[in-house]
């Protein structure tokens, strides 16, 4: 166990006696007193990072799922007794054994609220939702998601895209929460090394092999972001086997993994843009008020990240976007119109950009 692990585990046991009356001082009062423990002779913990990461743990299920659209059928009541769980509950015991005070119950609860809002991945044919979970700041959104894309997998999604922010550290931290709790092994181990390193959730035993075409990984910079050529080399099918990217959200990664959606064997270009047919995808942005909205009031100027995300989201013909934001303020009052028929291009090749993606929010 790390030393902010053990620094976590002793504020947890420590917050005990604060049960419903948890506050940001009683935190910074809890952070004081694990630090002044000395756990490790010599060695000190980010007060910051924990501070952040108590936050998260003690506002879980705090979140707000607000419907816009009358349209949208729940659908995970009927179909749970044909859905196994096993990806659920390997990582519902792993968090339960991380943390024996983590309120499992409140994100099981919270995160099948929100999938029942996505479309069920075995729904046939051409299918596109787009929403908002909008929660408080550091209100567990990673754990939240983490969860989430268990139960998708486990239903039946099969590419798993994060946009982890802007910021290269976050995303390798994003991935190596990932990691831990729902691929369990070390991405980077696997894809540099090919060693299947067990970490998190590996040390439960599921049927479902999860490939991830990201890592860790850094030297100079952030070499563990999606690249083409090791994608490439891992030649993992896309549709069978479930695979997670975890990515930055930058022009040039947009555009790479764009590139590499159009170029699959199963990919074929309709209605003047390529698709992949078939494979469900569950696209989430932890992120969604940072660089995701298209600020602009004409509908055919489309700032840069917004359109390409959008763009990468028209490449599935199945798909399920939901972003996290605590400030849904400048989302919610975007045009709600679209030119349906504008397209981009993306490394000489021409594709539909489609419609905004914050028309509802889940």
């Amino acid at each position: 166990m790390s030393l902010l692990q053990s620094a976590r585990a002793i504020a947890h046991t420590l917050l005990q006696v604060h049960q419903g009356k948890i506050s940001d001082e009683v935190l910074l009062s809890v952070i004081e007193k694990a630090s002044a423990i000395n756990i490790v002779e010599g060695q000190t913990f980010d007060k910051q990072e924990l501070f952040e990461i108590l936050r998260a743990d003690f506002s879980i299920g705090k979140g707000e799922i607000t419907i816009l659209s009358e349209e949208i059928e729940p659908w995970l009541k009927d179909e749970k007794a044909s859905i196994n769980p096993e990806l659920w509950n390997r990582y519902k015991l792993y968090m339960s054994k991380e943390d024996p005070s983590f309120p499992v119950n409140d994100l099981d609860d919270f995160t099948d609220k929100i999938l029942d809002k996505c479309v069920n991945p075995k729904k046939p044919g051409s299918w596109d939702r787009r929403g908002m979970v909008v929660g408080h700041v550091q209100s567990g959104k990673t754990s939240n998601y983490v969860g989430l894309i268990n139960k998708a997998t486990d239903a039946g999604y099969k590419v798993i895209i994060i946009i982890a922010g802007t910021i290269s550290s976050l995303r390798r931290q994003t991935q190596e929460r990932i990691d831990s709790g729902y691929i369990g092994r070390n991405s980077s181990a696997f894809i540099r090394e090919k060693e299947n390193k067990i970490v998190g959730v590996g040390n439960y035993t599921v049927g479902t092999d999860i490939y991830s075409l990201t890592s860790a990984y850094y030297k100079s910079g952030d070499e563990g972001d999606f690249s083409q050529s090791v994608a490439n080399r891992l030649n993992i099918p896309i549709g069978k086997n479930p695979v997670v990217f975890v990515i930055k959200k930058n022009k040039s990664i947009l555009e790479n993994l764009i590139d590499w959606f159009s170029k699959d064997v199963n990919a074929k270009v309709t209605d003047g843009t390529p698709k992949l047919f078939d494979v469900p995808a569950l696209i989430i942005d932890d992120e969604a008020d940072a660089a995701s909205v298209n600020a602009s009031r004409d509908i055919n100027d489309i700032k840069t990240i917004n359109r390409l995300i959008r763009t990468l989201l028209n490449i599935f013909n199945q798909n399920t976007f939901v972003g996290y934001t605590a400030t849904p303020y400048a989302n919610l009052f975007i045009s709600q119109d679209f030119n349906e028929e504008l397209t981009t291009t993306v490394k000489n090749k021409q594709y539909k950009i489609g419609e905004d993606y914050f028309l509802e929010i889940l």
